[in-house]
């Protein structure tokens, strides 16, 4: 991704309300994989421990990320509508064939707006991941968890000229029917995707040298 570190930090905004347009198959891709997906993997007593881009506590798979697209994609093989769930060890998407997963979202979120989104990716917290390392204590880790993926989701979003928002307003029972969940998992916040129209600017400037500590 050619920006700076500063330069998303300095550009990330929630795209809300303003014009978007439709994304392409590599949009997701590159989406799902910078934020959700693998970067690399380490021996820990004697197995193969994955690194996600997004930590989690004690590297435990606490998420995982389902893409709802209302659209299909601008591309001559184009995928959607319909509801996908990410799997990040294979980078690949198993559709869970809901064709109609634009009016159910409308139905399930609390700004009915957002589902006209091209994508919507639903980040989804398991409870019984933590707990086969961790106390009942670590409930609130995965709600840090889920913090640091929307953070990771902004830069990401930001760095590819993309647009987006983070939605927490929705009915939890909805999206548990949609997707499907089983009990112990819960729906965290849903990232919203497309592409800004027009695009966002490519530049800023960073912060000058410190040469003085205040008192």
């Amino acid at each position: 991704m050619p920006i700076s570190l500063g330069r998303a930090l300095t550009l990330r905004r929630s795209w809300y309300g303003r014009p978007i347009t439709g994304l392409k198959n590599q949009d997701l891709a590159d989406f799902l994989g910078w934020t959700a997906g693998f970067q690399t993997s380490f021996t820990h007593r004697e197995e193969e421990a994955p690194h996600s881009y997004a930590p989690s506590a004690g590297n435990l798979p606490s998420l995982s990320c389902y893409l709802a697209l209302t659209r299909a994609t601008e591309d001559s093989l184009s995928i959607g509508p319909g509801l996908f769930r990410y799997l990040k060890a294979e980078h690949a998407l198993v559709d869970l064939h809901r064709p109609d997963v634009q009016k159910q979202l409308q139905d399930g979120l609390v700004q009915a707006e957002f589902a006209s989104y091209p994508a919507l990716v639903i980040v989804v917290a398991d409870m019984a991941a933590t707990m086969r390392k961790y106390s009942a204590r670590h409930y609130r880790t995965l709600h840090i968890d889920s913090g640091i993926m929307a953070q990771t989701q902004y830069l990401v979003t930001t760095a590819l000229g993309l647009g987006g928002c983070c939605i927490t307003g929705f009915s939890d029972l909805s999206l548990h029917r949609l997707l499907g969940l089983p009990s112990g998992s819960f729906p965290s916040h849903i990232f919203s995707l497309g592409r800004p129209e027009p695009a966002p600017p490519s530049g800023a400037s960073g912060f000058s040298e410190a040469t003085e500590f205040a008192e």
